[in-house]
């Protein structure tokens, strides 16, 4: 992933929001090859790409290399 493919801000706030409700980084690619988001270079998208990206925008220690749960009753 590098700077001269930038993602759509749509695209990184799927997986942001992906990740926070607890959905693998397997889940998530194999969802949005399904609903048709663009990977950077046009191609589909791995698990691998996507922990990348989230690597990239999400703050550390927030889920990067396990899903966020919610607590109980939200």
């Amino acid at each position: 992933m590098s700077d001269e493919h930038p993602l759509p801000d749509n695209v990184i706030s799927f997986i942001v929001v992906a990740r926070h409700g607890g959905m693998s980084f397997e889940r998530i690619a194999s969802l949005m090859n399904r609903i048709g988001l663009p990977a950077a270079r046009g191609g589909c998208w791995y698990g691998s790409t996507v922990a990348r990206v989230a690597k990239r925008h999400l703050p550390a220690g927030c889920g990067t290399n396990r899903p966020l749960r919610r607590a109980a009753g939200h």
